[in-house]
């Protein structure tokens, strides 16, 4: 199966925050930083899984991304990430 690039990116974010299993959100600079990509690539790759409802975004100085949900469906993701990103 073919995945695009930034559906892959996306499903990497949620691994590492399911790893992380922290219910602090992880600012996008940071996760962006572990990757090595830019935050604002990153950052639009993750808007269509807060949209999915797969991840939750919070704003500010201390916000950035946190699983939203437990036990999400398999391929809600990558449904999710291929809108129009």
């Amino acid at each position: 199966m073919m995945m695009s690039e930034g559906i892959e990116w996306g499903l990497h974010c949620c691994l590492v925050l399911a790893w992380l299993d922290d219910r602090a959100p992880i600012a996008t600079g940071r996760l962006a930083e572990i990757f090595e990509l830019p935050p604002e690539y990153l950052k639009k790759r993750l808007q269509p899984l807060v949209r999915e409802g797969i991840l939750e975004s919070t704003p500010g100085a201390r916000g950035g991304y946190r699983l939203a949900r437990s036990g999400a469906r398999h391929g809600d993701g990558c449904r999710g990430g291929d809108r129009g990103v």
